[in-house]
């Protein structure tokens, strides 16, 4: 249930589990206390408020696992500012790295398709495929 998307679909399970004569008076009192903080754990539900694609808790778990290298409990103000300085700039130079990467990957790419198939294919191939290709 948190991982369903669609409201209605939640809503429809919950009313199926809750109209069932499977489930416990327990279990229902359970279920209406959980369902109460739907909105911390139901995606359905959370996607209704920006959270900037973070649904979970391991992204900013993470993020305090790289703060704790650079900072302690005595650190500044303005080392806190420094850290955050320093993970940004990390993130845009390997940004940076990645997209020269896939620009470069870009321009090796042959552009003309007609080339690819007449060194790889035979003759007759290229002859039955170059009148429909010059109707593009």
């Amino acid at each position: 249930m948190p991982f369903v998307t669609c409201k209605e679909k939640f809503d429809e399970i919950i009313k199926s589990v809750k109209d069932s004569e499977h489930v416990s008076d327990k279990e229902l009192e359970y279920l209406n206390g959980k369902l109460e903080s739907k909105k911390q754990w139901a995606k359905c539900i959370m996607k209704e408020d920006f959270c900037g694609g973070i649904c979970t808790t391991s992204r900013i778990e993470g993020l305090h696992g790289v703060l704790r290298r650079y900072l302690n409990s005595n650190s500044s103000l303005q080392g806190v500012f420094n850290c955050f300085r320093s993970i940004e700039e990390i993130q845009l130079q390997k940004f940076q790295e990645e997209f020269l990467r896939h620009r470069k990957q870009a321009k090796d790419i042959n552009s003309n398709p007609l080339q690819l198939i007449k060194k790889d294919y035979h003759d007759y191939i290229n002859k039955k495929l170059l009148p429909n290709s010059t109707k593009l």
